[in-house]
C-alpha cells in the first residue's frame, strides 16, 4: 500500500511539473511493485508495470537532460493538455498547456539551432528583418532584457528558413483566432470561457507544427483495484 501511495503521489507531482520529485517517487514505488508482482500483487498490476517503467524512463531522461531548454517538456505539455481536455474536460488549462507547448517547441528550436534564449535575446542574434522591432518593442522594463513573444519566436524561425516556422506563418490566419481565444479566456487575460472545439482545433495545429505524434506522448496508467 505504501508503494501504491508513492505511485499516486509521484503522478500527482508530475501533474504539477515537479519532475525530479515525481521521478524519485516513481522509482521508489516501482521497485516495491516489481517485487509485489512476483508474489502475485494486486490484480492487474503486472500488466501496468511496463507503462510505469516507461513513464519513469521518460522522467529520467527529462530530469537528466543538461540542456537549458529541455526537449521533453514539449512532449509533457502536450500530454498534459490532452489529459486536461479529455479526462477532466478542463478546457481552460488544456488551452494554456497547448499555447505553452507551442512556445516551448519554438524556444527549443531557437536555442538548439541558434543559441537564442527567447527570454534574454540579443537583437543582433535575430534575422535582420526582426532586429529593429526587437529593439523597439521587446525590452522588458523590469529586468532590462529583450524577450520575444510567442508569434515572433516562430517568425524568427521562419526568417531563418526553418520549415516549421514557415508553416506557422502560413497557418497564422487559422492560428490567430485560437490564440485570441486563449488570451481572452478567464485564465488568460479576459472573461470568456474556452470551448472544447477551440482546444481541439489548436491541438491539431500544434501537433502538426511540432511534428509530434500522439503515440510518442507519455501516458498515465490506470490501475483498477
Amino acid at each position: 500500500y505504501r508503494a501504491l501511495a508513492d505511485l499516486a503521489l509521484g503522478y500527482g507531482l508530475w501533474e504539477q511539473f515537479h519532475y525530479r520529485q515525481a521521478w524519485e517517487k516513481l522509482k521508489t514505488s516501482l521497485k516495491a511493485l516489481d517485487m509485489a508482482s512476483i508474489w502475485g500483487g494486486p490484480p492487474g498490476l503486472k500488466e501496468l508495470l511496463p507503462s510505469i517503467k516507461a513513464n519513469s524512463g521518460f522522467l529520467e531522461k527529462l530530469v537528466l537532460d543538461p540542456a537549458e531548454v529541455k526537449e521533453g517538456v514539449v512532449l509533457d505539455l502536450l500530454a498534459h493538455a490532452h489529459r486536461r481536455a479529455h479526462d477532466d474536460h478542463d478546457y481552460e488549462r488544456a488551452m494554456i498547456a497547448l499555447v505553452r507547448a507551442l512556445e516551448a517547441f519554438a524556444q527549443r528550436q531557437l536555442f538548439k539551432q541558434y543559441k537564442i534564449k527567447t527570454w534574454d535575446v540579443q537583437p543582433d542574434q535575430l534575422p535582420a528583418a526582426l532586429r529593429d522591432t526587437c529593439r523597439a518593442c521587446y525590452l522588458d522594463d523590469v529586468d532590462g532584457k529583450y524577450k520575444l513573444p510567442l508569434p515572433t519566436q516562430w517568425r524568427a524561425l521562419a526568417e531563418f528558413g526553418d520549415p516549421g516556422g514557415q508553416a506557422f506563418v502560413r497557418d497564422w490566419p487559422k492560428m490567430k483566432p485560437l490564440l485570441d481565444a486563449a488570451n481572452h479566456a478567464v485564465l488568460g487575460h479576459g472573461f470568456e470561457a474556452i470551448r472544447g472545439e477551440r482546444v481541439q482545433q489548436l491541438s491539431d495545429i500544434v501537433m502538426k507544427l511540432t511534428g509530434v505524434s500522439e503515440s510518442s506522448l507519455p501516458k498515465f496508467p490506470v490501475l483498477n483495484l
